[in-house]
C-alpha cells in the first residue's frame, strides 16, 4: 500500500531537529541545534542575493503570469490552456493554476490540518533513539528556519504501531500526495506532453515524487530596516521536472528575475497552486523553459504553511531519453539531431551554473562546481542515481 516513507521536524534556534523515517517498521531519528540563517549564496552570474529589508524593490520588467484554470472542458479551450501554460512557462519558468476538481478548497488547510500536523513534535523530544546530523532542506550552506514533513512512495504493509498523531500524519500527507500527483498529470496532459516522460503517471508506480508539509518560524529580523532578511528556503532551483506548491494567505515565496537582478513575491491568491519548471525539465527542453531561482522569506509576525510536490521523471529515464522525446517542444534551430551520447554543446558555462542539478551542493557557498561538465557526466545517467547523488549532497539519505 501506499505508506509514510519519512517525515522531519525542526525547530529553531536553540531547539529540537527530529527527522523520523519509517520503513519496514523502522524509525530513525536525527537531531541537530539549529543556528539562525542570515544571508545566502551566490548562483551563477548573480552578484548577490542578500537584500536589505528596508531597501528591497521588486522586478519591474515583467508583470505575473495569468492565472490558467485546469479543467476537463472542451477541446477548444484545452488548446487555449496549453497555450497559455506554455506562454507562462516559457517566459516566467512558473504559473499559477487553479485546478477544477469538484469543490476543491484549500482555505481550511492550515487551521484543521496544518497545526494538527505538527503539533506531535513535542512527543519526539523524550525519544530514547540515536540521533545524526543533517544540514538543511534547499541544500544551501544556510539552517533554515522551518519544519517539515515528507511522504514519498513505496509498497509496506500497515504499521499498527503507529501513535494515533503519526497515523494522522500519514493520512493527511498521503492525501496530499495523492491529490497534487493529479494536478501534475493534469498539468502535463494540458501541457500536451507525451505520457510518462516527465512525470510517471500511475498512481500506483513506484515513482520518485516527494509530497513535503512545510512550516516556517517567525523570525523579527525581517522587520529590521538594518538587518540582511532571514531565510525559510535558500534561494535554488528545484532539481526534477515539475515542483506544485500551495502557500497560505502570509506569503514569502519570491522568484528571481534574472533581467533586472531583483527578487520579486509570488503573491498568495486563495485556492491556486504555483508551478515551477524544474531542472530536468528545462534542461531537456535546452533552457527554452527557465527553472526559476527562488526562495522563501521567513514570516515576520505568523508562521508560514506551504505544501510542495516534487514531481520526477521515470527512475530509468536519462536525460538524454527525456530531450529526445522533447524534441518537438524545442525551437526548430535546437531540434538538431543528437545521436551521440554527449550532451548538447550550446549551453554556456554561465547559463548552467544557475541550475541546482548541476551544482556539488555538498561544497558549501562560492564553491566551483563545473556545471558543463556535470551535465555531460549525468546526461545518460538514469533519473534515479541522478537524484540520489542530490540527496547524498544535502544529507538527505
Amino acid at each position: 500500500m501506499r505508506g509514510f516513507n519519512s517525515f522531519s521536524c525542526i525547530r529553531p534556534g536553540n531547539g529540537l531537529f527530529v527527522e523520523v523515517t519509517t520503513k519496514q517498521n523502522e524509525i530513525r531519528f536525527r537531531i541537530d541545534t539549529l543556528a539562525h540563517c542570515f544571508g545566502v549564496s551566490n548562483c551563477g552570474r548573480m552578484r548577490s542575493y542578500e537584500t536589505k529589508v528596508g531597501g528591497t524593490k521588486s522586478c519591474t520588467c515583467c508583470i505575473h503570469p495569468r492565472i490558467v484554470t485546469l479543467s476537463n472542458e472542451s477541446l477548444e479551450s484545452k488548446h487555449s490552456l496549453s497555450d497559455q501554460l506554455h506562454s507562462n512557462l516559457k517566459k516566467y519558468g512558473w504559473s499559477s493554476i487553479r485546478y477544477d476538481e469538484g469543490n476543491l478548497t484549500t482555505s481550511s488547510w492550515k487551521d484543521e490540518r496544518f497545526v494538527p500536523l505538527f503539533r506531535c513534535q513535542e512527543s519526539f523530544q523524550t525519544s530514547r533513539y540515536s540521533f545524526q546530523y543533517r544540514t538543511n532542506e534547499s541544500g544551501g550552506s544556510q539552517q533554515e528556519l522551518k519544519q517539515s514533513w515528507e511522504v514519498s512512495f513505496f509498497d509496506e504493509p500497515t504499521n499498527s504501531t503507529m501513535d494515533p498523531l503519526q497515523q494522522e500524519v500519514q493520512r493527511n500527507m498521503v492525501e496530499w500526495f495523492e491529490l497534487f500527483h493529479r494536478i501534475a498529470v493534469s498539468l502535463c496532459r494540458h501541457l500536451q506532453l507525451p505520457p510518462n516522460i516527465l512525470l510517471e503517471e500511475d498512481p500506483q508506480s513506484q515513482r520518485l515524487d516527494l509530497m513535503r508539509a512545510f512550516f516556517y518560524e517567525t523570525a523579527e529580523e525581517n522587520s529590521c530596516e538594518d538587518e540582511v532578511v532571514t531565510l525559510g528556503s535558500n534561494p535554488h532551483t528545484d532539481w526534477g521536472s515539475f515542483t506544485i506548491v500551495w502557500q497560505d494567505e502570509v506569503g514569502g515565496l519570491q522568484t528571481y528575475c534574472r533581467s533586472c537582478e531583483l527578487w520579486t513575491d509570488v503573491t498568495p491568491v486563495p485556492n491556486t497552486f504555483v508551478v515551477h519548471c524544474s531542472d530536468i525539465t528545462s534542461l531537456a527542453l535546452q533552457t527554452e523553459w527557465p527553472s526559476p531561482l527562488h526562495r522563501v522569506l521567513s514570516p515576520k509576525h505568523e508562521r508560514r504553511a506551504s505544501l510542495v510536490y516534487f514531481g520526477y521523471p521515470p527512475r530509468h529515464l536519462s536525460l538524454k531519453n527525456i530531450a529526445g522525446s522533447l524534441s518537438s517542444f524545442r525551437d526548430p534551430q535546437h531540434r538538431q539531431s543528437n545521436d551521440d551520447d554527449s550532451a548538447p554543446s550550446e549551453f554556456s558555462e554561465e547559463t548552467l551554473e544557475c541550475y541546482s542539478l548541476l551544482q556539488n551542493q555538498a561544497l558549501g557557498k562560492g564553491a566551483s562546481s563545473a556545471a558543463k561538465h556535470q551535465l555531460e557526466r549525468i546526461y545518460n545517467m538514469p533519473i534515479q542515481q541522478i537524484i540520489q547523488d542530490k540527496w547524498q549532497q544535502v544529507q538527505r539519505y
